[in-house]
C-alpha cells in the first residue's frame, strides 16, 4: 500500500510506479533458469499485479487488469521496471479529509488517494509454499541414484532497493467562482510578501484571471544586501 499525502490531495491524471529491484537471480535467463527445477514454468514476466485506488472508501481498479512486475520477459533481469498508468479518469477522487498520522492503518478515516498493488499471478506467487516440500523430494531421490538431481534455487523474495513514482496532475479553475471546498491556490509572490488569488478571499471582486500581479507604478527598484558582519553604504536617489 501506498500512502502519500501529496499524492492523494492532487487530481491525478496519469502515473507511474519505478521499481529499483535489488539481489535479482544473475542469470542470462532470468526466471526461467532461477525456476528451473521447479514443476512449472516461469519466464520473467509470468509475475503480475493489479494496481488498486481507494475512492470514497472502497478499492477499484485502474490501469490495466495486470502488468508484469519484471522485465523483459526472456533474458537476463533488468534492475529498473516500471508500471505506468495511462489514465485515471474517473477513477481517482482527491483527498480533502486531514491527512492522518497513520494514513494506512485499519483505522484510517482516509476515504480517497491511498493506493496499492496486489499480486494476482502465478497462483503459487514467487514459490516460497513448494520449495520445502521439493527440496525435500530432491534430496530423497539424489540419495538413490548416482547421477543426483540439482537442488531447487531457494525462491526470489521480491526486494525493492527504491521505489518512486511520477504523475501528472490537472485542474480547470476560474478565477472569479467561489468554491469553499477548491483545494487549489493561486498566490502572486511579491518582493515583500504574497497575496491570494484564488480562491478570492473575503469580498474582493476579480474583474479578470490574471496569472501575473499588476502594479500600478511605471517602475521599481529593488535592492537585496548581504554582508557577513555589518554593512555601510550610502545610496544618492536624484
Amino acid at each position: 500500500m501506498i500512502a502519500s499525502q501529496e499524492l492523494a490531495s492532487k487530481p491525478i491524471h496519469r502515473m507511474s510506479f519505478h521499481f529499483d529491484w535489488a539481489d535479482l537471480p544473475q542469470t542470462d535467463d532470468g526466471f526461467r533458469a532461477h525456476y528451473s527445477a521447479y514443476p512449472f514454468e516461469f519466464n520473467n514476466q509470468s509475475f503480475k499485479v493489479s494496481t488498486q485506488v481507494l475512492s470514497n472508501g472502497r478499492w477499484g481498479q485502474i490501469g490495466s487488469d495486470t502488468q508484469p512486475l519484471f522485465s523483459p520477459k526472456y533474458g537476463q533481469l533488468a534492475r529498473h521496471h516500471h508500471i505506468g498508468i495511462k489514465s485515471m479518469q474517473n477513477s481517482f477522487v482527491p483527498n480533502i479529509q486531514p491527512w492522518p498520522v497513520m494514513p494506512y492503518s485499519p483505522q484510517s478515516p482516509i476515504r480517497n488517494g491511498l493506493f496499492k498493488l496486489t499480486l494476482t499471478e502465478p497462483d503459487c506467487a514467487f514459490g516460497h509454499h513448494d520449495y520445502a516440500l521439493l527440496l525435500t523430494q530432491t534430496l530423497s531421490e539424489n540419495v538413490k541414484t548416482k547421477k543426483p538431481k540439482p537442488l531447487p534455487n531457494a525462491p526470489y523474495t521480491p526486494l525493492v532497493d527504491k521505489l518512486t513514482l511520477s504523475y501528472r496532475a490537472r485542474k480547470r479553475i476560474t478565477l472569479t467562482e467561489i468554491n469553499a471546498n477548491e483545494t487549489c491556490r493561486i498566490r502572486h509572490l511579491h518582493p515583500f510578501g504574497e497575496s491570494q488569488v484564488y480562491p478570492r478571499v473575503g469580498n474582493r471582486k476579480v474583474t479578470a484571471a490574471r496569472m501575473l500581479p499588476q502594479y500600478n507604478e511605471d517602475g521599481h527598484v529593488l535592492i537585496g544586501l548581504k554582508a557577513p558582519i555589518y554593512l555601510v553604504i550610502s545610496i544618492c536617489i536624484s
